[in-house]
């Protein structure tokens, strides 16, 4: 889907088999996903940079235990900028709990 300033990008592989996905809210990615079979791959890292391509000055937060995460952001030039405890961003939903996340940008 495509409505701005909201954008949801799914991914699959030549046999069309779904790979993961991400979302853009104005300048905040989230909802970066790989499905669990295709982690350690390297499709992250093209995730991730497809979306640093289309769009430039993004921030994100991830939760600061998901080591694998916070080594592939680093890999496509997010800079940490702040650890945020018990955090909750309105675009995770009322489902999501509050957290202690990194703050990254790039």
């Amino acid at each position: 889907t495509k409505n701005k300033p909201h954008y949801t990008f799914t991914f699959f592989d030549k046999d069309n088999q779904y790979l993961g996905e991400y979302s853009i809210y104005g300048y905040y990615l989230y909802n970066v996903y790989i499905v669990e079979k295709f982690r350690g791959k390297g499709y992250c890292k093209k995730i991730v940079s497809h979306a640093v391509k289309r769009k430039k000055n993004l921030i994100l937060d991830v939760d600061k235990n998901n080591i694998p995460a916070i080594r592939c952001y680093k890999s496509c030039g997010f800079k940490f900028v702040k650890e945020l405890k018990n955090y909750h961003h309105e675009i995770w939903g009322k489902k999501v709990s509050p957290t202690d996340v990194y703050r990254f940008k790039t």
